[in-house]
């Protein structure tokens, strides 16, 4: 997870060994809540993700989730978010939860 520059992120070998999955494609549900991560790391290349928790990490930039077009739930919560460009991408997205950002109004 954590690489030589410090930058934590998730990798696809991460991924496999927590959801038990063999391909990034047939994951559906993910919490990657509370890991310290501050890259998204291979998390858009799960295609199929209805529900990502990604709470309580160090996440400032997101935009790479937009190619996840099937999520119905996200959450970003406590996170250091500052801006949510290109979120209208989600057309299934049924709840966001974003407190604990650095969100303008």
């Amino acid at each position: 997870m954590a690489t030589p520059s410090g930058s934590v992120a998730v990798d696809k070998a991460d991924l496999k060994r927590k959801t038990g999955e063999f391909d990034l494609e047939t994951i559906f549900f993910l919490d990657l809540s509370d890991q310290g991560l501050n890259e998204l790391g291979a998390v858009p290349r799960c295609c199929s993700l209805r529900v990502l928790n990604l709470s309580c990490n160090r996440l400032c930039d997101v935009r790479s989730l937009t190619c996840l077009t099937g999520l119905e739930e996200l959450d970003l919560s406590a996170n250091l978010i500052s801006s949510l460009k290109d979120f209208d991408k989600f057309e299934k997205l049924q709840r966001i939860d974003l407190p604990g950002n650095n969100l303008a109004e």
